[in-house]
């Protein structure tokens, strides 16, 4: 999007909301109701029931028949097999990345590493996971494996959503960008059972700070978002 360019009402409502389930403003099993977004955003319902149908396309909202929509909640189950899936798929692309990544490419990455830092330090969570995602991926990317990518990208788009709700880390203490930088500079180095030995340690110290718990605090709407501006 250009700089002044007019954001559509969608859109906007659709970031705004988004931005506040990943930043942790709404918690799991909370209802949207779709009246008082309305009321808040200063639009009618159209736009708001379009949206939650996007952010559930997205896994971040649960639309349940004639009860309304809800902050996604996953099992325990499905985010086990979608770290294991990950685990398998990104240990094999850092293999191949050891044999055929360019200093170009793990330039790139290291640069990511610390905006991904500077994100996290500023308590910018929801900002901050796209640029992981982007690390990851750049990881997958440099195998060479165009499925690999496809199936990556998707799975980390689930990982987002359990990261946002449930990571126990505290974001002013980020350990996830030094990792990801050991672990490129394992891949520059092209040591790859050094690279997979710290790819492990970093996946399980992710999946070690998950808490499967929240607290239902009452959320006030109309303290998180602003009406839309025409």
């Amino acid at each position: 999007m250009k700089k002044n360019e007019k954001v559509s009402l969608e859109d906007y409502v659709y970031e705004e909301i988004k931005k506040a389930i990943l930043n942790r403003k709404i918690p799991p099993k909370m209802q949207l109701n779709e009246e008082q977004l309305a009321e808040v955003f200063n639009v009618s319902r159209t736009p708001i029931r379009n949206v939650l149908r996007r952010l559930q396309y997205e896994k971040l909202v649960q639309i349940i028949p004639n009860k309304g929509a809800y902050i996604y909640e996953p099992t325990v189950e499905e985010i086990e097999e979608v770290f294991y899936l990950r685990t398998i798929l990104e240990l094999e692309a850092v293999k191949l990345a050891c044999k055929v990544a360019t200093a170009e490419q793990l330039d790139e990455l290291e640069k990511l590493t610390y905006l991904e830092e500077q994100l996290y330090k500023q308590g910018e969570y929801g900002d901050a996971l796209p640029v992981t995602t982007n690390i990851h991926l750049g990881m997958v990317e440099m195998s060479g494996n165009k499925l690999m990518l496809e199936y990556c990208n998707e799975l980390c788009n689930l990982t987002n959503v359990f990261l946002a709700f449930y990571d126990s880390v505290q974001t002013e203490s980020p350990l996830a960008p030094c990792e990801h930088r050991n672990i490129i500079a394992a891949i520059r180095e092209r040591d790859e059972e050094k690279a997979v030995n710290m790819f492990m340690e970093h996946f399980s110290r992710v999946k070690s700070y998950l808490r499967y718990n929240h607290k239902d605090i009452p959320i006030n709407l109309a303290d998180i978002f602003q009406p839309y501006k025409q």
